[in-house]
């Protein structure tokens, strides 16, 4: 019989905001995402603070949670496989 061992999928749970942050963070230090101008955080808090990082003028922070949004209505109105998570 094989030795099977279990092997995490995720090092970070996805429900570790700080820790899923922390990967983002690290993943872009060491080249893994190209081309970044910006970012946008948006916290799921009462306030609904959102923060825009980067190059970018402000404006593309609304720009870019528009584009987040379409793409994750079209996922969920055409198939799963067009969202990349």
């Amino acid at each position: 019989m094989p030795d099977l061992k279990v092997m995490p999928i995720r090092e970070v749970s996805l429900s570790d905001i700080v820790g899923m942050l922390q990967r983002l963070a690290d993943a872009i230090e060491h080249g893994e995402h190209e081309g970044i101008r910006g970012a946008v955080v948006m916290l799921d808090s009462h306030a609904m603070s959102v923060f825009g990082f980067g190059d970018a003028p402000p404006a593309v922070a609304g720009e870019l949670l528009a584009c987040a949004h379409y793409k994750l209505v079209r996922a969920r109105l055409m198939s799963a496989d067009v969202l990349e998570l």
